[in-house]
């Protein structure tokens, strides 16, 4: 569709313009698709995927990730818990919807660093997407739940997201 040339003008979508702002999509950010059940591919890989970004339990073993755990000795320690492996501590996931009424403990923040990750894998594929199409104009993601986490993306992601676009509803106020 963005590669379509305007018959009238013989611009191409993309190049012209008058096209003021893409949105790179409409409330399917991790915070929105977690919002209320987990998304099963953020837990468990089917045979010959290959998904973008790591499982829950990929991202719990990666030391390199944001909750930096060297082991699952150091989870347990961090979480208060005796999980026998990894799977076991993924098993045991809030929704993204639980979060505002649950205490904020490690588990929880650890979470929504996920998430994080997630949105930034996503915001990374966008800007590789749109780059290819050419398109250099003002790119917006929609952010849904700035009370969640979601706003980090007019900061963070700034090389993807240009505009503040927020979708909030009566959930604006927080």
């Amino acid at each position: 569709l963005w590669n379509r040339v305007n018959p009238y003008t013989g611009i191409r979508i993309l190049d012209d313009p008058a096209l003021l702002m893409l949105e790179i999509y409409n409330e399917s950010s991790a915070q929105f698709c977690g919002e209320k059940e987990v998304p099963p591919t953020w837990l468990t890989r089917t045979a010959g995927s290959t998904p973008a970004a790591m499982t829950w339990g990929e991202w719990l073993q990666d030391t390199s990730k944001a909750h930096g755990y060297a082991n699952l000795a150091a989870l347990n320690a961090s979480w208060g818990t005796a999980h026998a492996s990894y799977a076991a501590a993924a098993a045991q996931t809030p929704t993204l919807l639980e979060l505002s009424v649950v205490a904020q403990t490690q588990h929880t923040i650890d979470w929504v660093l996920y998430t994080v990750y997630l949105e930034t894998n996503l915001a990374a594929f966008y800007t590789s997407a749109l780059d290819s199409l050419g398109y250099t104009g003002i790119r917006s993601l929609h952010t849904m739940y700035p009370s969640m986490g979601e706003i980090r993306s007019l900061q963070e992601l700034s090389s993807v997201n240009h505009v503040s676009n927020w979708h909030n509803y009566d959930n604006l106020a927080n």
